[in-house]
């Protein structure tokens, strides 16, 4: 994620970990989570 140096590390680490928990508790809720991966350029499912 490149933002041009506008967010602090702290900042990018807190919204990685935030997304992270959000994922963690759909899929606990049993709700399929699907997301775009930027290495392979396509679509998963988790």
């Amino acid at each position: 994620m490149d933002t041009g140096g506008f967010f602090s590390d702290e900042f990018k680490a807190a919204v990685i970990q935030a997304g992270a928990q959000a994922r963690m508790e759909t899929l606990q809720a049993g709700v399929p989570v699907f997301y775009s991966d930027p290495a392979t350029n396509l679509e998963k499912a988790a």
